[in-house]
């Protein structure tokens, strides 16, 4: 009968329809579930690349900033070396604020191989050239060196503080000279 067959044809239909789109229904999820987590993925990966360029910038900025202070610092220590190498001989006006020390000025006051190594070597890339800059340093702090030309310059209670540091210094210069071999 033609309206049974017309029923079951329409029924057959719609048993295809389903499965058709059963089949191809899921696969459509799955892409858009798919192009759903590559969206998030790009916008982690996006996320990730701006916080990796404003840490980059971040850096930079530290790195300028503390490239300026050893160039202060830098600037001062060479004006204390010109008192000091100016000042006369038995002159005594000079104290332990006056003596030149070849770190940057931080909240923690060591002087070791570190903080000297940081005053003394920063922006040089050649061993060669540290090495040179340590010699030349070594010779400037060398204790007795040091005490046979400044110590008259010096107030006399002072003097003891300044041979201190000037051990110091010339301690953390040995180990720096040490290490760069």
């Amino acid at each position: 009968t033609p309206s049974s067959r017309s029923t079951y044809d329409e029924w057959a239909d719609s048993i295809a329809q389903q499965m058709h789109h059963k089949r191809f229904g899921r696969n459509r999820a799955a892409e858009a579930e798919s192009e759903r987590e590559r969206k998030r993925r790009v916008a982690r990966e996006k996320v990730a690349k701006e916080e990796a360029e404003r840490e980059a910038k971040r850096r930079d900025v530290r790195e300028k900033e503390a490239q300026e202070t050893v160039k202060k610092a830098r600037g001062v220590w060479a004006q204390k070396w010109r008192v000091l190498k100016e000042a006369k001989p038995g002159c005594e006006v000079l104290k332990k604020g006056d003596l030149p020390i070849p770190v940057v000025p931080k909240a923690s006051a060591l002087i070791d191989k570190d903080a000297v190594a940081e005053f003394l070597l920063s922006g040089i890339d050649s061993i060669d050239a540290k090495r040179k800059v340590v010699k030349e340093s070594l010779l400037l702090y060398h204790p007795d060196k040091f005490g046979a030309v400044h110590k008259a310059k010096f107030v006399e209670s002072s003097w003891t503080a300044v041979m201190e540091l000037t051990g110091q210094i010339a301690s953390a210069l040995n180990d720096l000279n040490t290490s760069l071999r």
